[in-house]
């Protein structure tokens, strides 16, 4: 990412240091567009200097960069954003904002199915409950039938 405070670094020195490490793509963004132009540049090592990429520019107006390192589209679309795109697969990479929305729908998720199982849980121990309490009653109502089989009356021995 290169702003204000960091675009002599990132134009002039970096890629100095970067090309003696042997490193051998060296992107630059803009997210805002006030110091690169184009706002994503792309440069490879081709025998220990630096070379501007040349992008492809999709019908959209998309700016296409290819990384041989990542095997991966760096795409700048029209409205800004810089996205990650697999040309094998044909799909963007989830953007950390996407990520993010996902991580929070399986959390959203994963407590639903909690609440789910808890009220489930619930229900089937409200029925065991009434169960027992059932057999309670058939068990009260047998006993006090076996009374009144011997003559005693259940009701007089409260």
């Amino acid at each position: 990412m290169t702003s204000k405070s960091t675009q002599h670094k990132d134009e002039q020195e970096k890629p100095i240091t970067y090309a003696q490490m042997g490193v051998s793509e060296y992107f630059q963004y803009d997210p805002t567009g006030d110091y690169l132009t184009p706002t994503l540049k792309g440069r490879r090592l081709v025998q220990g200097r630096y070379q501007l990429l040349t992008p492809n520019h999709l019908k959209d107006g998309t700016l296409v960069f290819f990384s041989i390192v990542l095997g991966l589209e760096m795409r700048l679309l029209p409205d800004g954003r810089l996205r990650f795109f697999n040309p094998s697969t044909q799909e963007y990479l989830r953007s950390p904002e996407e990520s993010e929305q996902e991580r929070i729908q399986e959390r959203l998720e994963k407590e639903q199915e909690r609440e789910r199982l808890e009220k489930e849980q619930e229900r089937e121990r409200a029925g065991q409950e009434r169960k027992r309490a059932e057999q309670e009653r058939e068990r009260a109502d047998r006993l006090a039938a076996k009374l009144k089989e011997l003559g005693i009356n259940p009701e007089d021995l409260d």
